[in-house]
């Protein structure tokens, strides 16, 4: 199975819906939202090699998380967003992907405008994709030029 950033959203979002089953989770921007919820960002991808079959992708996450669609009326908003941010680092520690679970690192939280901003990073080990052989081979022909003395 090949291993993308779609693959680790759907892996967080199974994750996330496990461990908060009231809370919606959104991969994708969404004109009408329920709240609470999460929304899932990947920030980018790094590659290291390890071994001749294998390398290491490492994912940094972002996972935003609105308690309210007015944070300004919401009493006590700040001490919301620290208990679920507490809450994250606690339990959500570990994800699977292909059977597979992977460690979450370097998680953190903080508070922006009154949304959660949780970050971690995900590292893969990944075996190389083999490349494929072509399905037509370029044909290539020696040709002979004959010199001839004329006719």
């Amino acid at each position: 199975m090949r291993i993308t950033g779609e693959t680790v959203k759907n892996a967080i979002t199974k994750k996330l819906i496990e461990l908060y089953p009231n809370i919606a989770v959104y991969k994708e921007e969404q004109t009408i939202l329920d709240f609470p919820h999460f929304f899932i960002l990947q920030l980018n991808v790094s590659t290291e090699e390890d071994r001749r079959n294998h390398y290491f992708q490492t994912y940094i996450i972002n996972l935003r998380y609105r308690q309210v669609a007015d944070v300004e009326t919401e009493p006590k908003i700040e001490q919301k967003l620290d208990n679920m941010g507490i809450d994250l680092i606690t339990n959500f520690v570990d994800i699977t992907i292909d059977n597979r679970i992977y460690k979450i690192r370097e998680a953190y939280y903080e508070k922006v405008d009154k949304v959660l901003h949780f970050s971690c990073q995900i590292r893969l080990q990944v075996e190389k994709q083999k490349e494929k052989e072509p399905l037509m081979r370029k044909l290539e022909e020696n040709i002979f030029l004959k010199e001839t003395g004329g006719f």
